[in-house]
């Protein structure tokens, strides 16, 4: 259990806690309901609530609430009417809904009627009117009015939707020709949406005949649905067209269709062979053509020809953007293969012009040539040079990952090379880099093998005692929703009015207004890089600590955890990395929730826990945590900590294959992870290895170092 907090909340209004209070008891059990994403039996539950319960203002809000999700759309429209005594956020939120609904069933008198007395309609609700207008005949001030909504494309509206309807306003004002128009522009302009296939029925049914775009306008589509990142889809939108006799037109062309199959990941040598007949012509992307056709090259397995394209690409445009880069991965993979002459390749990049003008790849390349130094040492002399390589590196950067490492490294070089006095110190000089961090974490080890006591794992001290501090009062409809289960709504609410909270208190104040309502994701993004977190969890700095580590979700994550035989700290170090604890994060990948999990993985997950899934579940926190908990159990058992989370991130496959590549006899965990071939993944490892590390030690701050043991060595299981 988390020590209690020191600092005492003392609330002075007590309007937010009333309004709560004031919902029946009988809506908790409810409210929990909506909050494990069961919809339909919170609805039938709440209607069998005696008439009285059922009478009072915030039970119908949220019957209203629920009978629009779960499609009864005319007892929502009847749940929703009345309503005064509410908070008047939720007043206004009940009446716009219940215009919304109005018109989609064809009520537009009613609807309309609601609209014309809300101040400040929404662009949905102006939407709305928009097409209220259709509906009754007003054929001129619809198409104006839809055009207008249409146009302005706002963020909470389909203006999708809104131009199908002006093609239709169009169509019954007589209009055809613009209404063809309005659904071949919808068509080209807007593939990536679901119901872009209605553009061209309706089309069709317009004109009897398919749209025949032309081929520039078809490359314009395709690059919309890679930009969607719908790179399959864009694939495909290009087949069949033969090659232009336009020599730009061409570039264009196989640049598209080049990049969309490079960036679908599975196909890689076609990618290269299409970007390489790009490159060849003459274009504003022809040398950003050659760069990703070295890509694709070396992404199908065919480094050495990877090498010789970067270096073509270097001969061929040694000024431009691509070549640092094109330069340093041709040392790299060098490197990699074990050639004599990678060093001397990185040793000319990190010394050229080329390297000053990237400061990013002039550090990865010092770093190649320290570890690669390291690796090849077999005498005190060589490890001693690898250790000034080290040192020199960490001096390029301030982050973390960039002093920490090469200051943990230069530690293991001194060690090999036979200097324990400044092994020693440099492993203590690692450990105070960051608190806890990965680096951090391996020297502590380091230092207790050679037989030497850590210390505190803080540089500075805690400060002082925990002072007295007022909380907020939370906004009476925040409360409301709270109590309602509407918890999304809640934070939405409550950001809308974070600058209103700003002007009322300070960071300390703000920060705990999130937590208390369950908004991890902003709490934590308040206090991640706050000063406290450099010093122990202890008295004033304990607030910041819990905002930017919170236990999110903390019901639903230590049932999934104690049913998977997991710590739930495990969980949330991956939860902070994945989604910032956010719910409703949505990955270009179509990962998802707390733990970004992808439908296809959860669906194989829940089959095995023989529950029947859908992809809506994985924004339930309380789903998400369940089957994220079972997938992360197969993980940890199938390779331990820390290397569960590479295989989180890359697959168990990736994993495993790399260990067989280090042998039976294995190798040591630091060097495996420096060797993971994904920047990703090796990162990955790190960071949420280190937010782990955070979270174990908070379980006891009075403890010092968080009881994690890290293997020495890894190996193939």
């Amino acid at each position: 259990m988390r020590a209690c907090v020191l600092t005492i909340l003392v609330v002075l209004s007590v309007t937010s806690a009333a309004r709560a209070q004031e919902v029946p008891d009988a809506i908790r059990p409810i409210a929990a309901m909506v909050r494990r994403g069961d919809e339909a039996g919170a609805l039938a539950a709440l209607r069998a609530l005696p008439e009285e319960t059922r009478a009072h203002p915030a039970v119908r809000y949220l019957e209203g609430r629920l009978a629009e999700r779960t499609g009864a759309l005319d007892a929502a429209i009847d749940a929703l009417t009345g309503g005064d005594t509410l908070p008047p956020a939720i007043l206004r939120d009940a009446r716009g809904r219940r215009a919304r609904l109005l018109a989609r069933r064809g009520r537009c008198d009613e609807a309309e009627a609601l609209l014309a007395a809300l101040e400040r309609p929404d662009a949905i609700e102006r939407a709305v009117r928009a097409e209220c207008a259709l509906v009754r005949g007003d054929l001129a001030g619809a198409e104006a009015q839809l055009a207008r909504e249409a146009s302005a494309d706002e963020r909470d509206v389909d203006a999708f939707a809104l131009r199908m309807a002006l093609a239709e306003a169009q169509l019954r004002a007589g209009h055809r020709d613009r209404a063809r128009d309005t659904l071949r522009a919808l068509w080209l302009e807007r593939p990536e949406h679901p119901d872009a296939p209605r553009a061209e029925e309706a089309y069709v049914a317009i004109t009897g005949s398919t749209i025949e775009p032309s081929v520039e306008e078809r490359v314009d589509r395709a690059e919309r649905l890679s930009r969607a990142l719908l790179h399959d889809d864009a694939v495909r939108a290009l087949e069949g067209i033969a090659r232009p006799r336009d020599r730009a037109l061409a570039a264009r062309l196989l640049h598209v269709r080049g990049m969309a199959l490079f960036q679908s990941r599975h196909a890689y040598a076609e990618a290269a062979d299409v970007l390489t007949q790009a490159a060849a012509l003459p274009g504003p992307t022809a040398v950003a053509d050659a760069f990703h056709a070295a890509r694709a090259r070396s992404r199908a397995g065919d480094d050495a020809g990877a090498i010789r394209a970067y270096r073509a690409l270097v001969r061929r445009a040694p000024q431009s953007d691509q070549a640092a880069e094109a330069e340093y991965l041709a040392a790299w993979l060098e490197l990699r293969l074990g050639r004599r002459t990678g060093a001397r390749a990185m040793e000319r990049f990190v010394s050229g012009p080329r390297a000053a003008r990237a400061p990013r790849l002039a550090r990865e390349g010092a770093w190649q040539l320290a570890i690669d130094a390291f690796r090849r040492a077999r005498d005190r002399r060589a490890y001693l040079r690898a250790a000034a390589r080290f040192e020199a590196y960490a001096r390029m950067d301030a982050d973390v990952l960039v002093r920490g490492r090469g200051t943990y490294w230069r530690a293991r070089a001194l060690a090999e090379g036979g200097d324990r006095a400044g092994a020693i110190a440099a492993y203590r000089q690692a450990l105070h880099v960051e608190p806890l961090h990965w680096y951090a974490l391996l020297a502590r080890q380091r230092l207790i093998a050679l037989g030497e006591e850590p210390g505190s794992p803080f540089a500075r001290e805690a400060r002082g005692d925990a002072t007295e501090t007022t909380a907020l009062a939370l906004p009476a409809e925040v409360s409301l929703l709270l109590a309602l289960g509407l918890d999304r709504d809640a934070r939405e609410r409550l950001r809308s009015e974070e600058r209103a909270l700003r002007a009322q208190g300070d960071l300390r104040q703000v920060a705990d207004a999130f937590v208390r309502i369950g908004d991890a994701n902003r709490a934590y993004r308040l206090t991640a890089q706050h000063e406290s977190l450099a010093r122990p969890a202890l008295r004033g700095e304990r607030w910041a600590w819990e905002a930017a580590y919170p236990r999110a979700f903390e019901s639903a994550v230590s049932e999934a955890a104690r049913a998977q035989r997991l710590e739930p700290e495990l969980l949330w170090g991956i939860m902070r990395q994945e989604s910032a604890y956010d719910p409703d994060a949505l990955s270009y990948a179509d990962a998802i929730g707390l733990l970004q999990m992808l439908p296809s993985t959860a669906s194989r997950v829940a089959r095995g826990l023989g529950v029947r899934f859908e992809r809506e579940m994985l924004f339930v926190p309380e789903w998400n945590a369940r089957l994220g908990a079972a997938y992360v159990r197969g993980l940890v058992d199938a390779h331990g900590v820390p290397l569960c989370f590479a295989a989180f991130n890359a697959g168990g496959h990736r994993v495993q294959e790399w260990l067989e590549r280090a042998g039976a006899r294995g190798v040591e965990l630091d060097l495996f992870v420096e060797e993971i071939p994904f920047d990703q993944t090796r990162n990955y490892v790190r960071r949420v290895t280190t937010h782990y590390a955070h979270y174990l030690y908070l379980r006891d701050p009075s403890r010092g170092w968080p009881a994690i043991e890290l293997p020495e060595r890894v190996a193939p299981r």
